[in-house]
């Protein structure tokens, strides 16, 4: 074997090296990424500084006070990275706004977040309270929304070139600054409305930080035309209360 047959197989096995080195640290980002998210999203929450800000600026049809619960249902039926979310009335808890269960997975192109609706509601309306009654919960106790699964991703950053490299206690604060960002494919989410007693178009959004959960569900008919949630501020900005 001369030296160029060496030095050929240098470059090839080289080349290899970097791109099995790349491969293992974009999947190794994917493993950090999701640890974060699923450790982010659980908790109790409330909009009552964004109710508070459309107050005091006039806003014409400011949010309403809500609450929102997020509990991870410890249910191996449903699967371990599994959640159940309980929005309430602000001025009265026993007034339920919506029960969905979300669960989600890892892929190479984001957090995948698929979206369920119950088919006993009232059973589970205690849970915010006794979060045990989730471990009970199977797959025959939910109707999964076909096509309207929502990727997360993580918003990257521009990065800064003359950045001096991070200390481990530097890189650790600045990820606590992260934020993802979810949108769903809405030509593929229809549901039923009952304000056109037919199938709409479902636009899903979400964004998540350490301390905060936004989410907005905008409505649309079959020409475009939004029908449900607003143009302006379409989010409920929730902020984590415990």
């Amino acid at each position: 074997m001369d030296k160029k047959d060496i030095l050929v197989i240098g470059l090839i096995v080289g080349a290899a090296c970097l791109s099995g080195c790349t491969a293992m640290k974009k999947g190794h980002q994917r493993d950090v990424d999701f640890a974060q998210f699923s450790r982010w999203i659980p908790g109790t929450y409330d909009n009552t500084a964004q109710v508070k800000a459309d107050v005091a600026k006039g806003v014409r049809h400011p949010h309403d006070a809500v609450e929102l619960a997020v509990i991870p249902t410890e249910s191996l039926a449903v699967g371990q990275d599994s959640f159940y979310l309980q929005e309430s009335a602000a001025d009265d808890p026993l007034r339920v706004l919506s029960q969905r269960v979300v669960v989600f997975t890892q892929t190479e192109n984001g957090i995948v977040e698929h979206l369920y609706s119950l088919t006993e509601p009232m059973r589970w309306r205690g849970a915010p309270h006794e979060p045990d009654l989730l471990e009970a919960m199977t797959t025959r106790d939910l109707k999964v929304a076909t096509g309207c699964e929502v990727t997360w991703r993580r918003v990257e950053s521009e990065p800064d070139k003359h950045a001096k490299k991070l200390t481990r206690e530097e890189a650790k604060k600045a990820a606590e600054a992260n934020r993802y960002e979810g949108i769903n494919d809405q030509k593929k989410c229809q549901m039923t409305s009952h304000q056109v007693m037919g199938l709409v178009e479902v636009q899903l959004r979400g964004e998540l930080t350490s301390k905060e959960l936004a989410l907005a569900e905008l409505q649309f008919d079959s020409e475009g035309h939004l029908l449900q949630g607003s143009p302006d501020e379409p989010f409920y900005r929730f902020h984590k209360t415990n």
